[in-house]
């Protein structure tokens, strides 16, 4: 064997990263017990695929949309794989098939600390294994082959639709990679970056709390959007428009606690956002628009793939579930 065709074999035959041990998780709300069932963060790292995190019953106007989760590995880590198990993967000898009965995630973000972030997309709705590798990892406007990160939270963006119950369902998140230096945020909060994150994260808090009490409100999709992907789209004028990197926060922006970004579209259509920050955390003060109200499609339109729970189950009297 020549010395490059041993090299592509070591190469091809490496193992991949061990799996990661989180420390914790924690959540933007979760549902109350049912029937034995608990709906806690802490099922999402529990090993079990039987076990699922849902959120509070509030988001039931919203399926979930918005809704979130993060979990803490301990220390920081280089993370260059992860493996989604979507729904409760169970059959309950009552209650039926519980992977078909909860709402699915269809699109989602995952946020690193380093600003990279995966975002999935037009998932199979029968999919219960969505992995690293369907879904690469994204710095700015380039490809990463990890993130550096000791927080991982994973956002709720479309859901696909359940047979009967409205509580989306996710079971696991496993995380692998190896240890790696903790993170330093520079004088300057540029996008993306480190210093960047605590704004990203202000907005995914913002949107789901909003978004537990109603669908129509101002420029939420568009403003979290612009802030993972640090584009926002400007107006040049005649109902034209281009997108532009966000500019960065200078540190007297960041000692005095305030920040604005205006993004205008069209002449009619300017969302403004306002971070403030009070007792050392980064929060939304408002998000305005003008112009049109903002509509969202909650429920990820599945196309070419035929849903198996309802060909199965739309066939038979739907469950009822009599929540508290």
């Amino acid at each position: 064997m020549t010395s490059f065709a041993l090299a592509l074999a070591l190469t091809l035959a490496a193992p991949p990263a061990p799996q990661l041990q989180p420390a914790s998780a924690r959540a933007s709300s979760f549902a109350p017990n049912y029937k034995g069932y608990t709906f806690g963060p802490a099922n999402l790292i529990d090993g079990s695929v039987a076990t699922s995190w849902q959120p509070g019953k509030s988001s039931k106007d919203t399926l979930g949309v918005g809704q979130w989760f993060e979990i803490d590995l301990g220390a920081t880590y280089d993370v260059s794989a992860w493996e989604l198990e979507a729904g409760l993967q169970k059959v309950d000898p009552e209650l039926g098939d519980l992977f078909c009965r909860n709402t699915r995630p269809a699109s989602f973000y995952l946020l690193f600390d380093d600003g990279s972030y995966a975002w999935h997309t037009g998932a199979d709705p029968n999919a219960r294994r969505i992995t690293s590798r369907e879904v690469g990892l994204v710095l700015g406007d380039k490809n990463v082959a990890s993130a550096r990160t000791r927080y991982v939270r994973f956002v709720i963006a479309q859901v696909h639709e359940a047979v009967d119950w409205k509580d989306p369902a996710i079971a696991e998140l496993r995380l692998f990679g190896v240890p790696a230096p903790p993170l330093v945020a520079g004088a300057s909060a540029t996008c993306p970056s480190a210093g960047f994150t605590p704004f990203v994260k202000a907005i995914v808090e913002h949107c789901a709390g909003l978004r537990r009490e109603a669908r129509m409100k101002a420029g939420c999709d568009l403003v979290l959007d612009s802030f993972v992907k640090c584009k926002a789209q400007v107006s040049t004028g005649d109902l034209q428009s281009e997108q532009r990197a966000l500019p960065p926060i200078d540190q007297a922006a960041l000692a005095a606690g305030k920040v604005s970004y205006r993004f205008t579209a069209f002449p009619k259509a300017t969302t403004t956002v306002e971070l403030v920050k009070a007792a050392d955390q980064w929060r939304v003060g408002r998000i305005t628009r003008d112009g049109a109200p903002w509509h969202e499609q909650l429920v990820q339109q599945d196309g070419n793939f035929a849903n198996a729970c309802w060909e199965a189950l739309n066939k038979t009297r739907p469950y009822e579930r009599d929540l508290p």
